[in-house]
């Protein structure tokens, strides 16, 4: 989903929006309960499988080069390496970041660098206050929320301004 892709198509538009949805339902829901329900990842992998088909796309191809299928990719496949190895991240946040590259494609990339970035910053504000111990975590998804929703609405704008 480049500037000139975005929204190119009906399913595509339907993977945006899905995305969204279910990040703004697990950021709320891993904002309470610090988990991630795997019903709904599963369920929007799932429809996000059917859109692709609905676009013509094959699941494996997403008519990207070997590079952008690697950046839809590899940011929940090293999450849940993580979290399989016990290193401080959850296998729901792994599959939310997963569901996210089929999803989205390459954009998980960038999804990924500013949900750490914010995630980080955030973390580093609350424990200088006092309210966040080194060891405590905070819950990724509505991070995630916060940077998809940025994500989008720069792309727009960047869609918005001529060449």
């Amino acid at each position: 989903m480049g500037k000139s892709e975005l929204f190119l198509s009906i399913p595509q538009i339907l993977n945006t929006a899905l995305l969204i949805v279910l990040l703004t339902v697990e950021g709320i829901w891993d904002w309470k309960t610090r988990r991630i329900r795997m019903d709904a990842v599963l369920l929007c992998a799932a429809a996000g499988i059917c859109l692709r088909i609905a676009d013509r796309m094959t699941v494996c191809s997403y008519r990207y080069d070997g590079p952008s299928l690697l950046a839809s990719f590899l940011p929940g496949a090293v999450l849940l390496l993580l979290a399989v190895l016990g290193r401080g991240i959850g296998s729901g946040d792994a599959a939310l970041f997963l569901t996210a590259g089929l999803l989205w494609g390459q954009e998980t990339a960038e999804l990924a660098f500013f949900t750490f970035l914010l995630a980080a910053a955030v973390g580093l504000i609350l424990h200088f206050f006092r309210h966040l111990g080194w060891k405590d975590s905070v819950p990724m998804a509505p991070f995630m929320l916060i940077s998809g929703v940025g994500i989008v609405i720069a792309q727009l704008l960047q869609a918005a301004v001529p060449e």
